[in-house]
């Protein structure tokens, strides 16, 4: 465990497990999301990568009780494009 930072303004969350798979949200708007999944890092602490060295995502549809989760991060961040985590 790493000593607390106290150079600067930081924010600390829980560490959450998961079961391999993460996703990644882009909203534009209440009724328009991007999902990508990808492995996530914390299985093994590896990234996976594609042949150029991009991170591998691959598309993938939110559920409806998903997308609600993303209206509902919309309308209390206010934001017209908001992006965050699905774990």
């Amino acid at each position: 465990s790493r000593p607390i930072r106290t150079d600067q303004s930081y924010i600390y969350e829980e560490f959450l497990m998961t079961e391999r798979l993460d996703c990644k949200v882009y909203s534009v708007g209440s009724n328009w999301a991007l999902c990508q999944q990808r492995k996530s890092p914390t299985s093994d602490g590896n990234v996976e990568r594609t042949a150029e060295g991009f991170e591998r995502r691959v598309d993938t549809t939110l559920t409806r009780h998903e997308m609600e989760i993303v209206r509902k991060i919309f309308r209390g961040f206010r934001q017209t494009v908001c992006g965050f985590d699905l774990l």
